[in-house]
Formats: C-alpha cells, structure tokens, sequence
C-alpha cells in the first residue's frame, strides 16, 4: 500500500499519471508545456549575435558549414561524388570484348 501511495504522489507532482496498464502513456500535455516553454524562451527563432552563454562567440550557423563543406574545396563531397560518377562512365563507355577482337 506504501508503494500505490508513493507511486499516486509521484504522478501529482509531476503531473503525469502513467498508468497502470503495459500501453503508451499520453505524453500531449507534457509535449504541448515544452513547446510552450520552448517558445516563450525563443529557443528555435533566430536572434543575431545570440551566444551559448555569455562570453562565448556566436553560435556556428551549422547549415552554412555544413554546405561549404560539401559543395566547396577538392575533397568537397560533391567533387568526390562527382570524381565517382564519371569514373563510372567512363567505365560503361569501353565498348564490349567482343567488339574489341578482330573477327576472321
């Protein structure tokens, strides 16, 4: 009887009651307070100069790195795979065996 006690003021403090059953729990109201919290903090929105704390640089914009890293520089991910496509090619263009010996 402790344990059901301890279990029903576990999920009133934190305001989640899970269930007793082996099925997935409603998680929509925790989902929906962190999106809220999320926004009211403007966590995903863009705000230039923001830093990861206060005497640290701004934070890298990732999706440019990532883009100059795989579209610029000779070993660029598109060059590699560009390099690989037209090796390929190349290789398809041999003419067949049969073509290259002269027949009698």
């Amino acid at each position: 009887d402790a344990l059901r006690n301890l279990v029903r003021d576990l999920n009133g403090t934190l305001g989640t009651y899970l269930g007793t059953k082996h099925t997935s729990p409603d998680i929509s109201l925790d989902v929906a307070r962190l999106v809220r919290n999320l926004d009211d903090r403007n966590v995903y929105r863009l705000r230039p100069g923001r830093t990861l704390n206060g005497k640290d640089e701004p934070a890298v914009d990732m999706q440019s790195t990532g883009l100059h890293k795989l579209m610029d520089g000779r070993d660029s991910g598109i060059n590699e795979y560009n390099r690989l496509f037209e090796s390929t090619q190349r290789a398809y263009r041999v003419p067949p065996v049969s073509q290259m010996v002269p027949h009698s």
